[in-house]
């Protein structure tokens, strides 16, 4: 069984709502576009907060897959504002930010997938609604 690395990308095109969504192979963090999306499940290595048995985890350390790779290219600043956001990975939610060109991506979209364990095709369908929807609001014409 094949795999894709984690800093590559796989592309599709499709045009739908006057929005042309690709999906190619390619290496993710040399990827110029208006907005870069990533994901993290609730069960991510994370940190306590509000002391020991709080159960708040927040992304960490060294995120695994696409998301650390692009955290590493950012040097950091993925965590960083991970943590400043007190996001969690839940499912529907997200943090955006600016790269202020430490990448070619404009933008940084982190999208909260849930559970693992509850992971399944309406759980997609949130996050590409809240990845379509931020996309419009920074008016991205290649995400």
């Amino acid at each position: 069984m094949s795999s894709i690395s984690p800093v590559q990308l796989l592309t599709i095109e499709v045009v739908s709502l006057g929005m042309k969504i690709s999906i190619r192979k390619g290496e993710l963090t040399a990827e110029s576009c208006d907005m870069l999306v990533v994901n993290e499940f609730e069960e991510f290595e994370g940190v306590k907060s509000g002391g020991a048995g709080s159960g708040t985890k927040y992304l960490a350390g060294e995120p695994r897959g696409a998301t650390g790779a692009v955290d590493k290219a950012l040097g950091g600043l993925l965590v960083q504002l991970a943590r400043q956001y007190q996001f969690k990975g839940e499912l529907g939610t997200s943090f955006l930010f600016r790269t202020n060109g430490i990448i070619p991506a404009k933008h940084v979209l982190v999208v909260g997938l849930g559970k693992k364990q509850e992971f399944d095709t309406e759980a997609i369908r949130q996050a590409a609604a809240v990845s379509y929807d931020e996309a419009r609001a920074v008016q991205a014409k290649r995400v």
